[in-house]
C-alpha cells in the first residue's frame, strides 16, 4: 500500500472518533455506558508442597560392573539377559524410598524399548543409601550400537528422580536358520519343470540385515543311490523368492551351478521376530527341477553321494 492510501484510512479513523461524541447524549454517558458492563469473580488459587526432597540415583552400574554385550547378543529364539544396578540416595533415609517405584528402561532411536517395572532392592541397604537390581530382557533382533538406561525412582513422599547418564554397547550378530531338507514326489525320466513338494524358509535370528545377493546356494549333483554314474546335475535346477505359474522354473529365476555360491536374486532378510512365521524376518526360496534326463533309471537320486547342498548368507 502506498502513503497515500495510509493517510486516507487514518484520517476515516480519527473523523469516526470526532463524530461519535456529537451524536451521543453526551461524553460522560457515552463513557458510562462503555464501562459499566464490567463484572468481577474471585479466584481461588492452591498449591501443594510435597514434603521432603527427592531421591538422587548416585550411580549406574555401581560404579563397578559392566554390561558386557557389545561383541553380540545370543541367536534367536534364545534371548540375552542383562543385569543393571542403580544405587539411590535418600536424605530421609533409606526407609523413605518407595522400592516398588523402581524400574528402568534401555532405548535407542528407532528400536523397541525394553524395560523391567519390577526391580528388587538388594540386601545392605542402610542409613541413607539403598542398591537395586533390574533384569532386562534383549531380544535377538535390537540393533547394535549405543543404547541409553534410563533409571527411575520415587520416595514415598511422591518425589520422583531419575538418571539417563549411563550407556552401553549393543555389538552385531549375524545368523539364520533354516529347514535342511528339499523332496520331490516321484518323476519320470524326460519330464520338465518339476517342483518339490517343499522350500526352504530361512529366519534371520540376528540383528544385521542382509541385503538382496547374499543369500545364496551352493548346489551340488544328485547321484543315483543304486547307480552312480546316473545323475540330476545342478545347473538343472533353479531357485527363485516367488512361486505359482511355476516362476521357480521360469528364465527369471537364478540357475544352480555346481560347487559355486550362487546369489539368488532377490533373496533378502530383514530383521525381526522371526518366530511369528508370518514373513517378518524371513525369506522363502522355491526350487525347480527344469530338465529330468531321459537316460534316468528308476532308483532314488540324493545328495549322498556328492555332498549336501549349502544355503548361507554373506555380509
Amino acid at each position: 500500500m502506498d502513503k497515500k492510501g495510509i493517510y486516507m484510512i487514518f484520517s476515516l479513523i480519527v473523523f469516526s472518533i470526532l463524530i461519535i461524541p456529537l451524536i451521543s447524549a453526551g461524553f460522560s454517558e457515552w463513557h458510562k455506558t462503555i464501562t459499566g458492563k464490567g463484572t468481577s469473580q474471585s479466584v481461588t488459587v492452591n498449591i501443594s508442597m510435597v514434603a521432603g526432597t527427592a531421591p538422587n540415583i548416585t550411580a549406574v552400574f555401581n560404579g563397578s560392573s559392566e554390561i558386557n554385550i557389545s561383541g553380540g547378543l545370543n541367536e534367536g529364539p534364545a534371548t540375552t539377559g542383562i543385569t543393571i544396578n542403580f544405587t539411590v540416595y535418600e536424605g530421609d533415609g533409606y526407609a523413605n524410598i518407595n522400592s516398588t517405584s523402581a524400574k528402568v528402561n534401555v532405548t535407542k532411536s528407532g528400536q523397541e524399548t525394553r524395560s523391567n517395572s519390577s526391580c528388587m532392592q538388594n540386601s545392605g541397604a542402610g542409613g541413607k543409601y539403598a542398591n537395586y537390581s533390574c533384569n532386562v530382557t534383549i531380544w535377538w533382533w535390537d540393533g547394535n550400537g549405543e543404547w541409553t538406561i534410563t533409571a527411575y525412582i520415587e520416595d514415598n513422599d511422591g518425589n520422583k528422580t531419575q538418571n539417563l547418564s549411563t550407556k552401553f554397547q549393543i555389538g552385531t550378530t549375524t545368523g539364520f536358520n533354516s529347514n535342511s531338507i528339499l523332496s520331490w514326489n516321484q518323476i519320470s525320466p524326460g519330464a520338465v519343470n518339476q517342483t518339490p513338494s517343499n522350500n526352504i524358509t530361512i529366519n534371520n535370528t540376528g540383528n544385521t540385515a542382509i541385503t538382496t545377493g547374499n543369500i545364496k546356494v551352493n548346489a551340488t549333483n544328485l547321484l543315483g543311490e543304486a547307480t552312480s554314474t546316473l545323475a540330476l546335475y545342478a545347473n538343472n535346477f533353479s531357485a527363485h523368492i516367488l512361486t505359482g505359474n511355476n516362476a521357480e522354473c521360469n528364465v527369471t529365476a537364478t540357475t544352480m551351478s555346481k560347487g559355486v555360491d550362487t546369489g539368488v536374486t532377490g533373496a533378502a532378510l530383514a530383521v525381526g521376530n522371526y518366530t511369528l512365521s508370518n514373513g517378518t524376518a524371513q525369506e522363502y526360496l522355491y526350487f525347480c527341477l527344469r530338465i529330468i534326463g531321459g537316460e534316468l533309471s528308476s532308483q532314488s537320486y540324493s545328495t549322498a553321494g556328492d555332498g549336501s547342498w549349502t544355503v548361507k548368507i554373506t555380509t
